[in-house]
């Protein structure tokens, strides 16, 4: 059924687009859905045990016959990777050329793939990434591993420099793990860049250029990891369609407003965070006078205040993590919610008010689905490869609890809790379920000496990738709803809580948290209604 509404949503992609001038409308129809479908995940598959063998990563199939374009430090020559597209077909594929320079720290980062069943495959058209301008429009479409979902997520941006002195492309594109290999169009549908690497600035995202892809093109083909440019160069013309559109404005519906402050102790330190004014009271509390509000529960705590107003916290809903909050006071311009409201099309502007008549905007990411919790596995600090036909540890985290027990690099694993691991997967099979400060007994081999351990895992660590340390940071709860979309503007965890609208000024229900660098989500008006209208007054 999720399939279904995807699918149901990209055939909308450009309508999705309304907020753009009439004339960028049938530029964009055809060429954003064949983009869209042809926008693949993919992981290492083994064949053989019919396994996943790797992290996911993303992809684009540029042609009828399966070529795929993706990045270097996601495949390697010769082997197997399996493919999903949109619809849900899948692939296997083959990784055939990587360009990585050696002394340049994996720049240029360029792969290829090539599907090994038969086609025709949905593709998208290579474009001239030399014709790309300044400020131009882009668009990302990617598969985010975090989110961890079958369908990919769309984002807008602009080319900030077309060309950097390390011959990628930077652009406004968010991108973060899993995103690698994914490509950015321009907006006629065509692939101009493959996504390799961000910063810690969110504006801050390079891409491979796909002029290069085309220069390498017969390089790639060969099943090789070349560490410096190949001799051999040829060139691929771009599919030859009118010029893309430049760029799309963003153009906000008047009077953004019903967006306030809430002030409220957490723990003993002062919490800040948005909340949303109703125009009217929930049918349980009509007999109350004042203004209500709705917010992200887990960030409101006790004495909240509102407008310089003690606010009274009427009810809580921990699953959705709403909270509803009533102030003596009437707050003019509140936002009137509807159950009959449709959640607009993958690609629709979308408007988040804010405090004191600001806005931020960004674009439909996906339609609606459920984001069960992510569970947190226990942090054992101790990487491994099969090597041998053992499972043999080839890094010690520094502090971890394998350094703190003492192992080495070099060791072989040999048992988890008694259960002996035969096969590659089963180290990560055995450990991975485990949550932090549970122990677990593990028996190790070094040289011809045999011991057993136990070992209390620790909380995971958090990441250094650059990705996981943008501005304003994510929410602390981030998961565990049933029923939300996403959108990709650069809304902060304390402004969750605000309205977001479509640029005709409805309101589609407010932002309830910022996942990751890509994706801020919103609970729909029509199940914060759905909770409104079944309270009981207290």
């Amino acid at each position: 059924m999720i399939r279904k509404r995807h699918i149901l949503a990209v055939m909308a992609l450009l309508t999705a687009f309304h907020a753009s001038s009439q004339q960028l409308k049938p530029a964009m129809n055809e060429a954003l859905q064949r983009a869209y479908s042809a926008s693949v995940r993919a992981h290492g598959f083994d064949t053989a045990r019919q396994v996943q063998n790797s992290s996911q990563f993303s992809a684009v199939v540029v042609s009828a016959d399966g070529y795929v374009l993706t990045v270097a430090h996601a495949i390697r020559p010769g082997l197997t990777y399996k493919l999903r597209f949109p619809d849900g077909r899948t692939a296997i594929a083959a990784g055939l050329g990587t360009i990585t320079m050696r002394d340049s720290s994996g720049m240029p980062d360029m792969a290829m793939m090539k599907i090994i069943e038969d086609g025709p495959f949905p593709f998208a058209p290579m474009g001239a990434s030399t014709a790309v301008r300044k400020g131009d429009g882009v668009v990302g479409i990617s598969y985010p591993e975090k989110l961890a979902q079958t369908f990919p997520t769309v984002r807008y941006g602009t080319v900030i420099q077309p060309d950097t002195r390390y011959r990628f492309m930077q652009t406004s594109c968010a991108m973060e793990p899993g995103d690698s290999g994914g490509p950015i169009f321009d907006l006629a549908g065509r692939v101009i860049g493959m996504n390799s690497r961000c910063n810690l600035t969110i504006r801050e995202n390079y891409e491979v250029p796909v002029d290069l892809y085309k220069l390498y093109w017969t390089a790639l083909q060969q099943r090789k990891a070349w560490g410096q440019w190949p001799d051999q160069t040829d060139s691929l013309p771009g599919e030859q369609i009118a010029p893309a559109p430049a760029a799309m404005t963003a153009i906000a519906p008047n009077g953004l407003t019903g967006s306030v402050t809430i002030t409220s102790d957490m723990d003993g330190r002062e919490q800040l965070q948005c909340g949303t004014v109703l125009a009217e009271a929930p049918p349980a509390y009509r007999k109350l006078k004042g203004s209500f509000i709705i917010s992200k529960s887990s960030c409101v705590g006790e004495w909240p205040v509102i407008a310089g107003k003690k606010a009274q916290i009427l009810a809580r809903n921990e699953e959705q993590d709403l909270v509803l909050l009533q102030i003596d006071a009437r707050i003019s311009n509140g936002v009137r919610l509807s159950a009959d409201t449709l959640t607009p099309s993958i690609g629709s502007w979308l408007f988040t008010a804010l405090p004191k008549g600001e806005e931020k905007h960004g674009v439909i990411s996906c339609a609606p689905f459920a984001l069960a919790v992510k569970k947190h596995p226990g942090f054992l600090g101790a990487p491994a490869r099969f090597i041998d036909n053992a499972v043999t540890l080839t890094n010690i985290a520094p502090g971890s609890p394998a350094d703190k027990a003492g192992w080495k690099r070099g060791d072989k694993l040999l048992k988890v809790d008694g259960v002996s691991l035969e096969k590659p997967e089963d180290y990560a099979i055995q450990v991975q379920p485990r949550s932090p400060g549970e122990k677990v007994s593990f028996t190790l081999q070094r040289q011809d000496s045999l011991f057993t351990q136990e070992v209390v895992l620790a909380e995971p660590q958090r990441s250094q990738h650059p990705a996981e340390h943008f501005e304003g940071r994510a929410s602390l709860r981030a998961d565990g709803f049933r029923h939300v979309f996403a959108h990709d503007a650069w809304v902060t965890a304390s402004e969750c809580g605000s309205p977001v609208f479509d640029t005709d000024g409805v309101c589609h229900g407010i932002n309830i948290a910022r996942f990751s660098r890509t994706v801020t989500l919103v609970t729909p008006s029509a199940d914060i209604l759905y909770w409104l209208n079944g309270l009981k007054k207290a």
